[in-house]
């Protein structure tokens, strides 16, 4: 059998071709040697041509800007994740701050119903006592209902069951 003689360039292309859809390529200059590490398998040709070294250099050069393109991007997403951190921390302050205030807005009534309806059965035979007693408990179990409803209708708009419909109205109506 004859030996085959190729030039570089062609055996260059041919090995980018064969192993890169299979493996990953990475070709280095070592010396003056052009070498391609495969995952397990080393194959180098030796550039005498100048050919040879202008694509070897075209490639670096396109994987280093591929490379900082992608730093690039990676600085972007970092970015983006630190404003959405932020954001993030935000809503939990404000939940929290929220949910102090509503325990707090609501534990009041709550108690006065307790109270006033503890010192009205205390007070049974004194119907005017009562009867304010009583009062006080309807003020309190009004305004409890309605900061309940509040927080429901806050989770309803929240979750998007609830439809808010624009129109035109006149303020003194």
């Amino acid at each position: 059998m004859a030996a085959v003689v190729a030039p570089a360039e062609i055996l260059y292309l041919v090995m980018i071709t064969r192993y890169q859809s299979a493996y990953p390529v990475y070709p280095t200059n070592v010396s003056n040697s052009l070498f391609f590490a495969t995952t397990g398998l080393m194959l180098g040709i030796y550039m005498s041509n100048m050919k040879v070294r202008g694509i070897y250099n075209a490639y670096k050069n396109l994987r280093m800007e591929e490379i900082e393109s992608l730093n690039t991007e990676l600085r972007k997403s970092r970015a983006d994740l630190r404003i959405a951190l932020e954001a993030e921390e935000h809503a939990n302050r404000a939940k929290t701050t929220f949910l102090n205030n509503m325990s707090h807005d609501i534990r009041t009534p709550m108690n006065a119903i307790i109270g006033f309806t503890s010192l009205a059965a205390t007070h049974i035979d004194n119907k005017d006592q009562v009867r304010n007693y009583l009062e006080k408990i309807m003020t309190s179990s009004q305004h409890l209902l309605s900061l309940i409803n509040d927080v429901l209708d806050m989770s309803r708009i929240e979750s998007g069951k609830v439809k808010i419909e624009e129109k035109p109205f006149h303020l003194p109506d």
